[in-house]
């Protein structure tokens, strides 16, 4: 079955179309556009009138390409751009009218759950382990614990458009744009893991992270989306090769310390990414902290795959059922 899938995200509007059979994924078309719609969120709240009507061309541009494939289904998507704009609604009715189709606003678990199975393309496991869904306006975490078994955790007010959007004004970033962000993240991480302790009844007289670490035990993590493959660019590592705590560690001072011109000469990252893989560097940091990880493994797979998948099994992309 030939499907296509269209993602209005935070950074990017992405197309896939891939031959699937609810187990295996083929992709045929694989190509994104960068609008950054989360960064006129994180100024102002609203998506401008200019990048709405952008967004609805190239999210119709997309739909003929997809036609053109002989998709035969045609499956669009918002995440956090769309629910977090004040005038989300406007941007939805803009695109649905260029295109004839309906625009679905994923919740932030249904996006988790979407990313979970994506990644079980290229990490089959039984194994406990985190997966975390850093974006371009928000970051899902989420345990999974079996092959199709999952426990949405929550999903942080940060993202890797957003915090650079806010607080990377300068390249390099300043000391206080340093002392501003990471506390932030550090902030929005422990919100999740104290809220996990307290719903789950454990470790009252643990700390925090010691508390969440009893709780969710994950073996590993997984981070999916472009900015773990982006981080996993920066360091020179090959692809299968994790992202291991110290290196992220070693990482974040390293792409906060020199300028944009100097990574992408170095081959480390285009220079138009350098603030996005700062944001991803220090959530994942946070992240690997807060949940004892000492590795994390990217996948190439995500929320589009794992729509994909679930359209081809004929379950509801939204409602899981």
């Amino acid at each position: 079955m030939r499907l296509a899938v269209i993602d209005v995200g935070s950074n990017t509007i992405h197309l896939l179309v891939a031959e699937c059979d609810g187990r295996t994924l083929d992709s045929i078309v694989d190509q994104s556009a960068r609008l950054r719609l989360g960064a006129d969120v994180a100024r102002g709240r609203a998506v401008t009138s200019a990048k709405i009507a952008l967004a609805a061309t190239t999210v119709s541009d997309y739909v003929i390409t997809a036609q053109q494939q002989r998709a035969q289904s045609i499956l669009l998507l918002g995440t956090q751009a769309v629910r977090a704009a004040t005038n989300g609604p406007d941007l939805v009715q803009s695109i649905q009218q260029a295109t004839g189709l309906p625009l679905k606003v994923l919740s932030p678990a249904v996006e988790a759950r979407l990313g979970c199975w994506g990644t079980q393309l290229d990490a089959p496991d039984d194994q406990p382990h985190l997966i975390v869904d850093i974006g371009g306006g928000s970051t899902q975490l989420s345990l999974a614990e079996g092959s199709r078994e999952l426990r949405f955790l929550g999903s942080l007010p940060v993202g890797s458009v957003s915090l650079a959007t806010q607080f990377l004004l300068h390249d390099p970033p300043s000391r206080n744009a340093r002392e501003r962000l990471e506390p932030a993240v550090h902030e929005a991480v422990a919100a999740v893991a104290s809220r996990e302790v307290q719903e789950s009844g454990v470790g009252s007289q643990e700390s925090g992270v010691a508390a969440a670490e009893a709780r969710v035990a994950p073996g590993y993590g997984i981070i999916i989306g472009g900015v773990g493959r982006r981080l996993r660019k920066a360091g020179r590592l090959s692809s299968g090769e994790p992202l291991v705590r110290l290196w992220v560690e070693r990482l974040v001072d390293a792409v906060m310390s020199v300028s944009a011109e100097t990574l992408e000469v170095l081959g480390a990252a285009k220079a138009e990414d350098v603030d996005m893989i700062r944001s991803g560097a220090v959530i994942l940091r946070e992240v690997m902290h807060a949940y004892g990880l000492q590795y994390c493994l990217v996948s190439n797979n995500g929320i589009r795959e794992g729509a994909i998948l679930a359209t081809a099994r004929g379950e509801d992309v939204v409602d899981g059922g």
